[in-house]
């Protein structure tokens, strides 16, 4: 059987997929690479990495008849739905993954959006105190809820509102930059990952006005990011 070590090697334990979940622990910069095994444990702290390798090498394949790659996205959707639907106890390492994969997922469905708004309210709110009056003319608002991306998309005539799983997950920030006297009204949306502002756009996709801009670089000496060259 030791081939099956090699395949997780050649698959997953490669140095830059190592040290690209390293880096994204100790910094807190960006998403984790959803397909990459260190991060995996990383992003759940999960108890035992080394008896997961031999579950998914081994005996996945010897009693289940799956291969690496297959066992380890199964075993990954089962675990993140399990912590998601918060049960408290489960089977780590089922004997069956995919039965048990598959009837968490109809359980994870029924709820699905609940689950979602949850998330996404509880990191938004992580970041609340981002809030803040930018001059005497703009202001910066934090989303509470997902419909909140969906009327800023809609109004502003962009893609926003697919951000919400990105956002829920903590891969990205998303924040609006107001008029104080139009505090509700759709005006520029901003993305942050990490420490860097990577996007600011307003109607269809529109670069932001100078006002707009100087406003964004304010709001970015304040909060300490940086921003790229060409994110407006």
């Amino acid at each position: 059987m030791n081939d099956r070590l090699e395949i997780f090697i050649n698959s997953q334990a490669t140095l830059p997929n190592f040290v690209d979940a390293v880096y994204k622990k100790r910094t807190n910069y960006g998403g984790y690479w959803d397909n990459n095994f260190f991060s995996f444990i990383y992003m759940y702290n999960h108890p035992n990495p080394l008896k997961l390798i031999e579950y998914l090498l081994f005996e996945c394949y010897v009693s289940q008849g799956l291969d690496y790659y297959g066992a380890f996205m199964q075993y990954r959707d089962y675990y993140k739905m399990c912590i998601d639907l918060e049960y408290t106890r489960f089977d780590r390492y089922p004997r069956y993954l995919k039965t048990y994969h598959d009837i968490v997922a109809k359980n994870y469905k029924a709820v699905q959006d609940e689950i979602v708004n949850k998330k996404f309210s509880k990191v938004t709110s992580m970041y609340k105190n981002w809030e803040m009056d930018l001059g005497k003319k703009y202001t910066i608002v934090v989303p509470d809820e997902p419909k909140d991306l969906v009327y800023e998309g809609n109004r502003l005539n962009h893609c926003v509102a697919s951000y919400v799983s990105r956002v829920a997950e903590g891969g990205t920030r998303i924040l609006f930059l107001r008029e104080k006297e139009e505090k509700d009204e759709p005006l520029v949306t901003i993305e942050v990952r990490g420490d860097q502002i990577v996007q600011v756009r307003g109607q269809s996709n529109r670069l932001p006005t100078k006002e707009e801009k100087e406003a964004v670089a304010l709001f970015a000496k304040k909060k300490e990011l940086t921003v790229l060259p060409n994110y407006m």
